[in-house]
């Protein structure tokens, strides 16, 4: 027999609906069960393990004669669901934590059942809304949504991949707003499954949020911005215990801005950079003297400790990059390497922004930043191609896996220190060589950026249509490929590679469309997305 179930999910608040319709409900051979499961330690796991009943509490209170309220205690943390139906339903505990809803006709509609959950960490004491009214406020909120921020439409294109781009992009934009636009940063699987414990990472920060300032939709990105001002105490505490000035970013943590101990989490530093990024694009979209403050101090301290960190190498006279350091793919010898592409880059975009910020404030240059800026050891080149780092051992036959980083310094990053003509080649040279099934999701929106960049549009298209399986969109724009499961920097890295290939970037000269192909192949309609840095 037929059964038909219909979710829906408020627009405010953690609450689901329910409408079940089913000739099996008056035959009283339908029911829906409902079990709370412990925590799962388990890595890139959903996050549940049914197999613990005596590590966590359940206790049912009944409220009325159609809703309960289940009291949840796992450790020290403590929620509770209130669930309501319609009709004569029952409730039954099957087990510790296993609870049955038996559904019973109803005077309107025999065959319908509807059940309303509530999730609080709190107590609730409101009464739950109904299904329609769920219903209605995700209609609103969906509709508010798709009717403000950015658009495209490539449906005028000759290519017949236009379809299959465009669905990415439209189901990157969905998944996107419900998996990484809440209070804080998120996991990189979201809210689909459980990765790194359920902490975030602020080097991914970046790839899960830029893309809402070119679509427009900047709230979304200050809900959970905050993150650098509830962290700076403890990144300026981390700079003083380890002998920097300013402010050091945590590699990965959760909302409390504790790092997770872990030897590559001690090396990284390409998040540094990320609040100067995030600054500018908040200005560029609140160019007040209110943004200039309120960023001021983060990029005061995020700029402090970019200047003490390099080293100073006399016989070199120029400021260098590690040892130790772990770079952006984290595959090479932390203890030996220096000077790697991209972060150099980075520390150059970072150091300039900081100092156009205290120019807007009229405080004048810092004479500390501007000499590392400009004693900065440049970008490694080897052959006349960028390098991951310098004095690389066999880069193109034994690194050429995981993220090829040194193209993300012109496309992701403006170029500050790059040469267009070495460029050129090392993303042909990449291109030729990298095993892509190595990489992740956002190395292919890199690439596409970098090739925009380069004036490369057919590769900048091709690279957001690779067909390599760590860049497939399944069904519902989840991209998967491996673990963790799924990738959501894949899909945030699309966003922002289609609005900067749209709207263009600085420096791009003014041309219409940029990244797209001038041939007629691809004919693009967008309104209201913004330029890249």
């Amino acid at each position: 027999e037929t059964v038909k179930v219909i979710t829906t999910c408020d627009a405010d608040k953690d609450i689901l609906g329910f409408k079940i319709e089913s000739k099996l409900i008056p035959l009283k051979r339908l029911s829906i069960f409902i079990e709370f499961p412990y925590a799962s330690l388990e890595y890139f796991s959903n996050g549940s393990d049914y197999t613990k009943p005596n590590l966590h509490q359940t206790t049912l209170s009944r409220v009325s004669r159609n809703s309960v309220i289940f009291n949840r205690k796992l450790d020290s943390t403590t929620y509770q669901v209130a669930c309501k139906w319609t009709g004569n339903g029952t409730i039954e505990k099957q087990a510790t934590h296993r609870f049955i809803l038996h559904p019973a006709m109803t005077t309107s509609n025999i065959n319908t059942v509807e059940y309303v959950f509530a999730f609080s960490p709190s107590k609730i004491s409101t009464s739950l809304p109904c299904f329609a009214a769920i219903k209605n406020s995700s209609i609103k909120h969906w509709a508010a949504f798709w009717n403000s921020g950015g658009a495209i439409d490539l449906s005028g294109s000759k290519d017949p991949r236009w379809f299959e781009l465009e669905r990415r992009i439209v189901l990157s934009e969905y998944q996107m707003a419900i998996n990484a636009a809440g209070n804080y940063p998120p996991q990189e699987t979201g809210l689909v499954s459980n990765s790194w414990y359920g902490r975030f990472h602020y080097e991914m920060y970046w790839w899960h949020a830029a893309h809402y300032s070119l679509w427009d939709r900047q709230p979304l990105l200050n809900n959970s911005l905050h993150v650098y001002a509830d962290n700076l105490t403890s990144s300026i505490q981390r700079a003083k215990l380890q002998g920097y000035k300013g402010a050091r970013w945590p590699k990965c943590t959760g909302p409390d801005g504790r790092e997770w101990p872990y030897i590559t989490h001690a090396y990284l530093i390409w998040q540094q950079p990320h609040p100067l990024f995030f600054a500018e694009l908040d200005y560029r979209a609140h160019p007040t003297l209110k943004t200039l403050k309120k960023w001021a101090k983060i990029v005061d301290m995020t700029a402090d400790f970019m200047a003490s960190y390099p080293y100073f190498d006399k016989s070199r006279n120029e400021y260098v990059l590690g040892p130790p350091i772990k770079t952006v793919p984290e595959n090479n010898d932390a203890l030996t390497t220096e000077n790697p592409a991209f972060e150099l880059a980075y520390w150059r975009v970072g150091l300039r922004i900081a100092q156009q910020w205290r120019e807007r404030l009229k405080l004048g240059v810092k004479p500390e930043w501007a000499e590392v800026l400009n004693k900065l050891a440049p970008i490694p080149v080897e052959d006349s191609l960028y390098v991951q780092w310098e004095n690389i051992d066999n880069m193109w036959t034994k690194f050429n896996f995981e993220h090829p980083a040194m193209t993300g310094i012109y496309g992701m990053l403006p170029g500050d220190g790059v040469n267009k003509r070495i460029m050129n080649k090392t993303f042909q040279k990449v291109l030729d060589v990298w095993k892509f099934d190595t990489g992740w999701g956002w190395d292919f929106p890199m690439m596409a950026m970098c090739a925009a960049r380069l004036d490369r549009p057919i590769d900048a298209v091709d690279m957001l249509l690779h067909p390599s399986k760590k860049f497939n969109f399944d069904v519902h724009g989840l991209v998967g490929g491996g673990n963790p499961y799924p990738y959501f920097p894949a899909n945030g890295g699309l966003l922002y590679a289609v609005a900067m290939m749209t709207a263009g970037w600085d420096g791009d000269n003014g041309v219409q469309e940029p990244g797209w192909p001038k041939d007629g192949s691809w004919v693009v309609k967008w309104e209201d997305l913004k330029k890249a840095l």
